[in-house]
């Protein structure tokens, strides 16, 4: 199995099976996630995502690829959901980013509010064509400053790869 949506699909009814054997009727906590496969023969790349979305950077612009709007296991059996695959544009020297939404929803700042999507669209903007362990600093940097003397609210988590030239 490769195809990320299959693979999503495949992965939610598994929960849904383990959740279900303690006889519950629904599922009240879900997981969200990002997943991608990319083919170097055929240079393409293909995402599914549970709400968590997908980056990609081409010269300083971000293209954003969203997840379904629902969760892995936040369902009930009788509900049957399926995960969208989408193929992706890609070209060489693109920037592919996945993350949790832990960055965006963090608090901080003077006046104590989230980060947002659109502070991480222009950070992966203006750092998208450094050296991968810069742009880690980068982004290490940017979430600590941001929440300052605040406690982490989630998971924080950064995903990226740069797609080869040739």
């Amino acid at each position: 199995m490769t195809r990320p949506s299959a693979i999503v699909d495949q992965l939610n009814n598994e929960v849904m099976k383990a959740l279900m054997q303690r006889h519950e009727k629904a599922i009240n906590d879900g997981m969200d996630l990002a997943l991608i496969a990319f083919n170097k023969k055929n240079f393409t790349l293909e995402f599914a995502g549970a709400y968590n979305p997908l980056y990609v950077v081409r010269k300083g612009e971000v293209f954003v690829y969203k997840g379904d709007r629902f969760p892995i296991g936040m369902t009930t059996m009788d509900e049957k959901k399926n995960f969208t695959n989408q193929q992706v544009d890609i070209r060489p020297g693109d920037m592919v980013y996945m993350c949790s939404d832990g960055y965006a929803d963090q608090f901080g700042s003077a006046d104590v509010k989230k980060y947002k999507s659109g502070n991480v669209k222009k950070l992966l903007s203006s750092i998208w064509n450094l050296p991968v362990n810069e742009q880690k600093e980068r982004l290490e940097n940017e979430i600590l400053t941001w929440k300052g003397d605040l406690a982490q609210v989630d998971d924080i988590l950064f995903i990226g790869t740069k797609i080869p030239e040739s």
